[in-house]
């Protein structure tokens, strides 16, 4: 469980409550197919073998109201009156067909069919004897109706009323079945669910107490360690198996304290070194003050250069003034030429890309020319194709004409050997030899023309052979020229950026020769009043050696403090 050891908090506790959503979306899947199960069983049960039920059972009423029916007629004698019953038993009929007919369209088995089939024979035989029976009753031979109804109809209704019978039996079995079964697969689905539930309350126990016992642990442990901390404790370290191959929250937080505890211990090392410094650095101290009055004598002679210098110092600080002015005033000049030279710069820019996005369009637009340029020549050579085979056409109507006129000249030979009987004819061949000669003439002139259009189109096929290499070539030209404009946006964005900087840097550097003015005037000032200083210091320096006096005196205590801290530190372990 090393990978569960050393994954954080949050991955923890979120595998945990994967867990658990897996679990809850597990038993609503399950849930969901039982329910459906049953819903489809129950369906089943009402939809088929219900309706089986129904329908078997509708259909022996309707046959024991048509053989009530049947004796009515065969007992009547008023016409009226049996025409009456004709109807009835005509309308039940129907009704049974009707029944019988909604039965076969539920599912049926095998044995099912088998019923029916039996059904449907036993049905013709009682119809074919109900026809005979009607006859018999409607012809006043009631006698031999009654005789002839007893003898077979009632047989043959008692035989397929069985039949109907054994159907709703053989219905009402099946839904018994189906019903048993939804029990059985609802005692399935509630043992399914009921070792769901504790296999996943297993696995989440389980699970939450391995993360709990480990978030726990390493608290505890935690806590232990800034316990000791706290006694004043540093010597321990944190366990390698605790810091180093945790990789959870709790491996850096015990990373963490192992830090701080290493740092704190180093600390109170180097304090412990740093107080044994400081008691012998108080030493020397001693011997240091006695050093600074002998150095105090050579400092008031000093002053009195330092006075000399100061004079000095004053006179060039009054030159260096007027020197900055004049560089503060070239700067600022530089400051508005730079910013104009910006202005310029931008409006460049600008100009820029409004030539690029117009170079872009017009590689876009030379891209349109040449697809344009393509489809038109692609349509003059289908065009030059298709008036070539106009010319084939032509040829062959040329020679069609041709023959016409020799069959033509054949005919008016043959009509004038024929003499006067041949004479409608031959003005028949001599119309036909005109026709053929101006159907030749016609087919020459096209011929003419298809020559001349070809030509043409030939022309027209190298012109846009010409023009598509043309506009190629414009179209490179174009995108080289968008390159260039881009490559001179990305300049001219550079010296933009550039000369913002310069502009920047001469503001700045404008402040700085203000400030440095300032500094200037301020450092006169300072040079007089340090005229005036180099005076009282002297006064200072007699004060100074009393002063040494007094280190000399705290150097010693702070000895002792030295020694307090040392013992302070002993109390600690590291």
């Amino acid at each position: 469980m090393q990978w569960l050891h050393n994954l954080k908090v949050k991955k923890k506790l979120f595998i945990l409550m994967f867990v658990f959503i897996c679990g809850l979306i597990s038993i609503g899947v399950m849930g969901f197919y039982y329910l459906r199960q049953a819903n489809e069983n129950f369906e089943n049960l009402y939809q088929v073998d219900l309706k089986k039920v129904e329908h078997a059972s509708q259909g022996c009423v309707l046959i024991r109201e048509i053989q009530g029916d049947m004796f009515l007629l065969m007992s009547t004698t008023y016409p009226e009156e049996e025409k009456k019953l004709m109807g009835e038993i005509n309308n039940l009929t129907l009704k049974f067909d009707e029944t019988l007919k909604s039965y076969e369209q539920l599912p049926l088995n095998s044995m099912e069919q088998g019923n029916l089939k039996e059904l449907r024979d036993a049905i013709n035989d009682y119809r074919v004897v109900k026809k005979r029976v009607i006859e018999l009753a409607t012809t006043g031979q009631d006698q031999a109706a009654r005789q002839l109804y007893r003898d077979k109809g009632e047989v043959i209704a008692d035989d397929f009323v069985q039949h109907l019978n054994d159907m709703t039996i053989k219905s009402q079995a099946n839904a018994d079945e189906m019903a048993a079964a939804s029990h059985a697969a609802f005692q399935q689905a509630k043992m399914v669910f009921i070792l769901f539930v504790l296999c996943l309350t297993v696995i989440g126990l389980i699970l939450g107490s391995l993360i709990i016992r480990q978030i726990v642990t390493r608290l505890n442990d935690a806590v232990d360690f800034l316990d000791e901390i706290a006694t004043g404790d540093f010597s321990r370290d944190v366990s390698a198996a605790h810091s180093l191959e945790d990789h959870s929250e709790f491996g850096r937080l015990s990373r963490s304290i192992d830090q701080m505890n290493k740092h704190i211990r180093a600390l109170i090392k180097n304090i412990s070194t740093t107080a044994e410094n400081l008691a012998s650095a108080s030493e020397e101290l001693s011997a240091t003050a006695e050093q600074s009055a002998q150095a105090s004598e050579q400092v008031a002679q000093s002053i009195i250069t330092v006075a000399k210098g100061s004079e000095k110092q004053l006179h060039m600080a009054n030159e260096t003034s007027l020197t900055i002015e004049e560089m503060a005033k070239g700067i600022q000049q530089v400051a508005q030429n730079s910013m104009v030279a910006t202005q310029s710069a931008e409006k460049t820019s600008i100009s820029a890309t409004s030539g690029g996005s117009a170079i872009e369009q017009t590689i876009d637009q030379m891209k349109v020319i040449e697809q344009k340029t393509d489809h038109t020549a692609n349509v003059i050579s289908e065009l030059d194709a298709r008036s070539q085979q106009i010319g084939q056409i032509v040829e062959a109507i040329t020679t069609i004409a041709d023959q016409t006129n020799l069959l033509a000249l054949n005919a008016a030979i043959e009509a004038a050997r024929a003499g006067e009987a041949g004479r409608g004819f031959s003005v028949v061949a001599e119309e036909v030899r005109k026709l053929a000669e101006q159907s030749a003439q016609s087919a020459k002139e096209i011929t003419e023309l298809i020559h001349e259009i070809q030509e043409r189109t030939n022309s027209a096929v190298s012109f846009m052979n010409d023009s598509k290499k043309e506009v190629k070539t414009g179209a490179e030209v174009a995108i080289l020229a968008g390159e260039n404009f881009a490559e001179i946006l990305t300049r001219v964005s550079e010296i933009t950026d550039q000369i913002h900087e310069i502009s920047a840097a001469s503001q700045e550097l404008t402040s700085g020769t203000d400030t440095v003015v300032m500094s200037a005037h301020h450092t006169i000032q300072e040079s007089e009043k340090a005229a005036e200083e180099t005076e009282s210091i002297s006064a200072a320096t007699e004060q100074q050696s009393a002063a040494v006096e007094e280190i000399a005196t705290a150097s010693k205590h702070l000895a002792d403090m030295a020694m307090e801290l040392q013992n302070s530190i002993l109390k600690f372990k590291v």
